[in-house]
């Protein structure tokens, strides 16, 4: 905002959306060039809330570079050659991937949900092995905990790889998954002002996603390029 003071060409960009100090952001809207939401619901909301004229908000959703997502030539050659290939019996197991941290900003991200929909889903399998990758080492033990009420086995049925990955290893999860899962709750955050990196990664893989059916993810993805799912059922998960 003191920026916006002394600086003509002043551009904001809006990763979540003002919900206190409503008078505070009036004044820097009406002083910056341009504003940059990160997905369409903010830019109609700054429209209809905050009465900014529409030709000043530019829509720029997240991204990646899709170059750095070059795919190995198969699956099996991903487990067989990369870093994080296991004993060569889980090699023709079906990987269900969650890359991303357990909670943000103290809230849920869906973690919970996913293994014990998993849990239920092993009950009826046992060709599936479910991956989380980039959890908060000071979160590891609260997941494992999930991990044990939910009778689920480590380095049989699951496993964690803590938040130290190397950005170029990530590749190898997304490549080497067979499923990679976005299962957010449906809250204020999640379903009107994210656009989160993970999406973009998870598609610039090419991998198959599932995820849970909210307005901010709809912007990207609907039923021609993933699997939508009821947000806060476990069963929808499931199936």
């Amino acid at each position: 905002w003191a920026i916006s003071l002394f600086r003509e060409n002043v551009y904001y960009e809006i990763h979540d959306y003002p919900r206190s100090y409503k008078w505070l952001y009036r004044g820097l809207f009406k002083r910056v060039k341009k504003i940059i939401s990160t997905n369409q619901i903010k830019k109609d909301r700054l429209i209809k809330e905050f009465n900014v004229d529409q030709n000043k908000i530019v829509v720029h959703r997240n991204g990646v570079d899709v170059e750095s997502f070059r795919p190995f030539e198969s699956k099996h050659e991903s487990k067989r050659n990369g870093t994080i290939a296991y004993e060569v019996t889980q090699y023709n197991k079906k990987y269900i991937s969650y890359i991303g941290k357990y909670k943000t900003f103290g809230q849920s991200k869906g973690v919970e949900e996913l293994i014990k929909a998993f849990a239920q889903l092993r009950q009826q399998r046992d060709d599936i092995f479910l991956m989380l990758v980039g959890i908060n080492s000071d979160e590891k033990d609260e997941v494992k905990e999930i991990f044990k009420k939910n009778n689920l086995q480590w380095n049989i049925d699951c496993r964690i790889q803590e938040d130290d990955v190397p950005h170029g290893l990530m590749f190898e999860y997304f490549h080497s998954s067979d499923v990679l899962v976005m299962n957010y709750p449906n809250t204020e955050h999640y379903a009107q002002f994210m656009s989160p990196l993970k999406m973009f990664e998870y598609m610039a893989s090419g991998t198959p996603i599932v995820a849970t059916d909210l307005p901010s993810i709809r912007e990207v993805l609907n039923e021609s390029n993933a699997v939508l799912v009821e947000p806060g059922n476990p069963e929808s998960l499931k199936n």
